[in-house]
């Protein structure tokens, strides 16, 4: 009897609780391959019955010692002294084709069935490292290992791009409660009833995008509590307060001395540097999408990688880092422009309004500050591997 490939068949592997569904090629070369055991069974729809494969037309891949095994003491010893002796073959062919991703997966098996899952999963790494995301490795560690082995193994699962969610960008500012918001919101605000305190708002707004990057790249799926960050108030508080002051004066104080110095000679007109920034739409303009486009991927560099700080420092680490994330970074970034844009518009028409003509604006900036550190937070869960290498 023939069967046809593209009819789809159950089969209950030995132990297993839970039928698959299969098309017949791949029970056959499940079969071939070792995967499937003679105590396999499979149903088979023209008799409307489970079978044992052997008494299929798949017993041509069993022998008969392999369907008839012995039960007792000697043959057990005899089957593991085979079972070890063929684990050896395999990682033999494994040192001549080490990427070879098929031979990983079925040493993986056999060591699973030996008891050593230390070693299985050193096989399912390589088997990985040679086919990142590949389908039928990522099943095969799916259905053998748990999910805290699964959470050690890298290239396993890739994270969506971050528009493929978009209910978790719209709620996410609001994950722990409308208050929230508010209270970085109201920060915002009040920072800008003062030309002074406008920096100071700033810079919240920056170590806020900071935890939050940093809490979403862990998995987690709330927004960061400030009780939270203050446990340890070195790594919590000081440690990126630092950081931050730090990026901000490798990227600004060398323009504003030059500025300085030109305003100074009388090469421009104001008198200072700040002022001539204020002043000129374009220098405005310019800084702010530079900020845009660089500071993002400097923020994200300092809040997870290992080397933090150095890593956000490295201008060519930053732009490697951009590089990595492709289209996914610059859809961020046109997202992060929409929304600043939106505050603008309406910081335009609202600023004229005595006292509470800056809270709308503050308003949407809380909602692109938290958006901000949610996509970046994504996007390393995304490109880590890549951006860590």
């Amino acid at each position: 009897m023939t069967i046809e490939s593209k009819t789809r068949y159950y089969i209950m592997r030995q132990g297993a609780l839970k039928e698959e569904l299969r098309e017949w090629s791949e029970i056959v070369s499940m079969c071939e391959t070792g995967h499937l055991t003679p105590e396999a069974f499979v149903f088979m729809p023209d008799d409307e019955q489970w079978k044992k494969v052997t008494d299929t037309e798949l017993g041509r891949f069993f022998d008969k010692a392999q369907a008839n095994p012995k039960t007792d003491v000697e043959s057990g010893i005899e089957s593991g002294a085979d079972k070890h002796e063929e684990y050896h073959e395999t990682l033999e062919r494994i040192a001549q084709a080490p990427d070879d991703w098929s031979l990983r997966l079925q040493a993986a098996d056999m060591a699973l069935a030996a008891g050593d899952r230390r070693a299985a999963l050193d096989h399912y790494q390589a088997a990985l490292e040679a086919r990142h995301y590949h389908p039928r490795i990522v099943n095969d560690i799916i259905r053998n290992l748990t999910p805290e082995e699964q959470e050690t193994l890298r290239y396993l699962k890739r994270v969506g791009p971050f528009w493929g969610e978009p209910l978790v960008l719209l709620t996410y500012p609001f994950g722990r409660s409308y208050i929230y918001p508010a209270v970085l919101a109201a920060v915002l605000w009040l920072s800008t009833l003062a030309t002074v305190t406008r920096a100071v708002g700033g810079f919240i707004a920056l170590f806020w995008v900071f935890h939050v990057i940093r809490a979403v790249a862990r998995r987690e799926t709330l927004p960061p509590l400030w009780h939270g960050i203050m446990e340890d108030p070195v790594v919590g508080l000081l440690k990126p307060l630092g950081s931050l002051v730090a990026l901000l004066a490798e990227l600004f104080l060398p323009l504003l001395a030059v500025l300085q110095i030109l305003a100074s000679v009388g090469l421009v007109e104001e008198s200072n540097a700040f002022a001539y920034i204020n002043n000129s739409p374009m220098m405005s303009v310019g800084i702010f999408t530079f900020s845009a486009i660089y500071l993002p991927a400097a923020l994200m560099l300092m809040a997870c990688t290992p080397r933090g700080l150095l890593d956000a420092l490295n201008p060519k680490r930053v732009i490697s880092a951009i590089g990595a994330m492709e289209v996914d970074y610059l859809m961020a970034v046109v997202l992060f422009f929409v929304l600043a844009g939106i505050s603008a518009g309406i910081g335009a028409i609202t600023w004229r309004i005595p006292i509470a003509g800056t809270l709308p604006t503050a308003i949407v900036e809380t909602y692109l500050v938290l958006v901000m550190g949610c996509v970046l937070g994504m996007l390393y869960g995304r490109f880590k591997d890549r951006i860590s290498g």
